[in-house]
């Protein structure tokens, strides 16, 4: 990927990108639109589902359950969303 323009469409969720690659057969031509799928290391992280954070404001609060059947909470911070 040679560049992602920093505009997003809010209407199509779409942004444009300049990509590069070998065109062999000629079956690509510009202007074409195209549906990406990108594959990115993320290393190891805890992953948990989105509907286990609870958004409070400018804080994420995530649930951790303690060994005496009690819950506390706990602020979170953040990463990358995924599927």
């Amino acid at each position: 990927m040679n560049f992602i323009y920093p505009q997003v469409d809010l209407v199509t969720r779409t942004a444009r990108a300049r990509l590069t690659f070998s065109n062999s057969g000629l079956k690509l031509s510009p202007g074409m639109f195209v549906n990406v799928s990108l594959k990115v290391p993320m290393g190891n992280q805890l992953v948990i589902p989105a509907t286990g954070v609870l958004q409070s404001g400018t804080r994420e609060i995530a649930f951790v359950e303690r060994s005496d059947g009690y819950i506390e909470p706990r602020d979170i911070q953040l990463g990358s969303r995924v599927g």
